[in-house]
């Protein structure tokens, strides 16, 4: 019996078995069955640029990933460091020592005159362009001056805590002039963050802040307790200060040594104008937006006292965790708009901002919507917090 010829895609053409051949090769399973190939085909083309992707988007997407995933777990880590010091110190003097290390965050951001983050758009440029000269005396220059700043900025501090003196209450003193004390440590810490961010070292850039410190502020209060110091703000505070100038100093020296490896010695060249016309606006703008995220704790210790403070800081912390998504996004993307636009790569700015966005608003809107629901599971759940959790969920 003569056969009908095969089309490409194997079915029979012609008209001898219609029922049979409909059967077989049903078109509308044919593109379902294609459909779901280049689903799985994509999907495993997105994993596969997130592993090992070597352009932008894969090495954007892994640094996003990783920084969320260190500020998740630092997050984590930083609720039990809160819950630790409440219990450790008391509701009082944890509301002490919250509003001075608010203190410390405000006038930490403010002091590098935002050369944290000019350093973000003048590295990758400086490498574009092979302007090796001023990126040597950028990445020495960048430090001394925020270091420099911070250490004015604590003297101003030290000397309003003592003119004002009489004008604060008594337990906040010792503890804001141990404070102000932390600030050249702490500012060093803030830019040399954005300067290994701009080398693509993550690890570097994230590990120092958001896990060492934290662990070695748990270490120095344990070790002042079996010392036998007293559970005060004062003591926290002076754990707080060791922990933050030993995470600076090995975020230094590691540094430096990667450095070595990746940026040529020779001669120096200064651009200080240059500079300095680029920080101050991102100064004035990261000031306002710090005064803005940290100043109602401040606000709030005004009016009430230090263990209603403690319980806001709280509250305000879990709120604060929406925010993480949106700094992990702008951790992994900032200096890579600088070298995309010096590079001349228009199209792959283009198409970076546009992944940038889509990062930033899925992720909080989901966060968000995860936090609203556990805030109702909260006020369902139990009568007792009832109230709390509708103070919260109205917040």
């Amino acid at each position: 019996m003569k056969m009908f010829p095969r089309s490409e895609d194997g079915c029979q053409s012609g008209s001898g078995h219609p029922e049979q051949s409909s059967q077989d090769c049903d078109p509308h399973e044919e593109n379902e069955q294609e459909t779901r190939e280049k689903g799985a085909e994509n999907i495993l083309q997105r994993i596969r640029t997130l592993l090992r992707g070597d352009g932008d988007i894969g090495k954007a997407q892994r640094m996003v990933l990783f920084t969320f995933g260190v500020r998740v777990f630092g997050a984590a880590f930083a609720y039990f460091l809160q819950v630790f010091l409440a219990r450790w110190m008391g509701s009082h003097k944890y509301g002490i020592y919250v509003v001075v290390w608010t203190l410390v965050i405000v006038l930490g951001v403010i002091a590098p005159l935002g050369f944290n983050s000019s350093v973000q758009r003048l590295i990758p440029e400086y490498l574009v362009r092979g302007r090796h000269r001023l990126l040597r005396r950028l990445l020495s220059a960048s430090r001394i001056i925020a270091v420099g700043s911070a250490t004015v900025l604590m003297l101003v501090a030290l000397s309003v805590i003592w003119l004002a003196s009489d004008h604060i209450p008594a337990y906040y003193i010792v503890t804001a002039y141990l404070a102000a004390l932390c600030l050249p440590m702490f500012t060093l810490t803030d830019v040399q963050e954005d300067i290994v961010r701009a080398g693509e070292w993550g690890d570097l850039a994230m590990l120092p802040t958001y896990i060492w410190r934290p662990l070695l502020i748990v270490i120095g209060v344990l070790v002042a307790s079996f010392a036998g110091f007293s559970h005060t703000a004062t003591t926290t505070c002076l754990a707080a200060i060791c922990a933050t100038a030993l995470a600076a100093l090995y975020q230094k020296f590691s540094m430096d040594r990667r450095l070595k490896r990746v940026v040529v010695p020779g001669s120096k060249d200064w651009a200080a104008g240059d500079w300095l016309r680029l920080s101050l606006p991102i100064f004035l703008v990261e000031s306002f937006f710090t005064l803005f995220t940290s100043a109602d704790v401040l606000m709030v210790s005004y009016f009430a006292p230090p263990d209603q403070v403690a319980v806001y800081y709280a509250a305000a912390k879990t709120l604060a965790l929406v925010h993480f998504v949106y700094y992990a996004v702008k951790t992994a993307s900032a200096h890579r708009y600088s070298r995309l636009h010096y590079s001349g790569d228009h199209e792959g700015l283009a198409s970076f901002v546009h992944r940038s966005v889509r990062w930033t608003f899925w992720p909080p809107l989901i966060c968000a919507a995860v936090l609203l629901f556990s805030a109702a599971i909260s006020c369902v759940c139990s009568a007792r917090t009832l109230s709390a959790g509708m103070t919260f969920w109205r917040f």
